[in-house]
């Protein structure tokens, strides 16, 4: 797979259900925002057991973070 580099690549690529961010005010020390990824309905991070990952601080992050998780995508057998 071709590593994606944005935002807008990581909402259209046809695995991503949804990517969102929330403040969480004095939450954390080093950072008030959250970003949170989730895959589409019967897909999940094998490793994780989850369909959603999350990351606190720039949206480079949680492209990162897929980037990296993305061959541990399989599908949901449970």
């Amino acid at each position: 797979m071709k590593q994606l580099k944005t935002l807008k690549q990581l909402k259209n690529h046809p695995l991503v259900s949804d990517v969102w961010k929330e403040n969480q005010d004095n939450q954390y020390d080093d950072c008030d925002i959250v970003f949170f990824l989730s895959l589409k309905e019967g897909y999940i991070f094998n490793s994780e057991q989850s369909s959603m990952i999350t990351t606190r601080g720039f949206v480079y992050e949680i492209v990162e973070e897929f980037n990296i998780l993305f061959n541990d995508i399989v599908k949901d057998n449970r």
